[in-house]
């Protein structure tokens, strides 16, 4: 028989209370928010000149939108402590974005690319018997119990020829240099480097700083980062004098902070993007933005200001 939940921790019934449904708007709002950015990564990409920065930048594009419309699908189910990993990650896309756009922008696409075909190598390796990617992996499967992949012929020819074609792309002359640069610091240092940590931002705190957006780094991706790595303890129960009480998993007292963020994120990004590569929208965005989408948003404080005065 299937396991019911336990309904003062986990209450699926949220997702069509009357307290979600005061957030009607708000919720259509994250929806509009994500349809707009699906279509501007077709528009972005189609003005630009479709250079590797280009790509890369309506890539990071892409995993943004991802996220606005993961947090619309959790927001509207009441999971609002889980939408606050959306929010980080879109974030720390909003912040890349920004960044590449700002200048240098060939060359930290070349370094975001290099990153991403060393991953790709490093898994293509884990197929193929006898290098050391295959044998570490092996040996972390043992650690923890996971039972080990089977060595045949079929996965060892996808991992060679996955690893033929990194390695055609990383010699070519545009990146060669660089990847030289990421094994270098790998066998000084045992591990792979980030690619932000090869430029002058050092991480994506200093490229948050660099942008004058560190009050959001600490505000969305700080919080966001607490909640990925299970940081704060009262999120999840309260302790009044030796009586524990758990807190519910589905939750809309984080609602408004949820909207506001990501409505602010969002409309941050959208605007840099229309700048770089669309300018002249930059009327119609403007026009959208003070006619439909800020109006609802500016309508959770209104909202909060009536409850508190019944």
């Amino acid at each position: 028989m299937p396991e019911q939940p336990l309904t003062f921790i986990l209450d699926r019934g949220i997702a069509s209370s009357a307290d979600l449904k005061r957030f009607k708007s708000q919720l259509g709002l994250m929806a509009e928010l994500a349809n707009y950015g699906s279509n501007l990564i077709a528009r972005v990409f189609g003005s630009s000149p479709k250079q590797l920065e280009d790509a890369t930048v309506c890539g990071l594009l892409r995993q943004f939108v991802a996220m606005i419309d993961g947090i619309e699908i959790l927001a509207s189910q009441g999971a609002f402590h889980s939408a606050n990993l959306q929010v980080r990650t879109a974030l720390e896309a909003s912040l890349y974005i920004e960044w590449i756009i700002r200048g240098d922008s060939d060359l930290k696409a070349r370094y975001y690319q290099v990153a991403n075909l060393r991953d790709d190598r490093n898994w293509a390796q884990r197929l193929i018997p006898d290098t050391p990617e295959f044998q570490q992996y092996m040996k972390m499967c043992g650690e923890v119990g996971i039972e080990r992949p089977d060595q045949n012929g079929h996965r060892r020819k996808i991992g060679e020829a996955e690893t033929h074609r990194v390695d055609e792309l990383l010699a070519s002359s545009e990146l060669t240099e660089i990847n030289k640069k990421f094994e270098t610091f790998k066998k000084k240092k045992g591990y792979e480097g980030d690619w932000v940590g090869f430029l002058d931002a050092k991480s994506i705190r200093g490229v948050a700083k660099e942008l004058n957006r560190l009050p959001e780094y600490f505000s969305v991706y700080s919080r966001g980062s607490a909640v990925v790595h299970s940081a704060t303890a009262k999120d999840h129960f309260v302790d009044e004098g030796g009586a524990v009480q758990f807190r519910q998993i589905r939750d809309i007292s984080q609602a408004k902070n949820i909207f506001i963020s990501t409505f602010a994120v969002c409309t941050h990004t959208y605007r840099i993007m229309i700048e770089k590569y669309r300018s002249l929208e930059m009327p119609v965005l403007r026009r959208i933005y003070a006619e439909e989408w800020q109006p609802i948003i500016k309508s959770i404080a209104s909202e909060s200001a009536k409850q508190k005065m019944t």
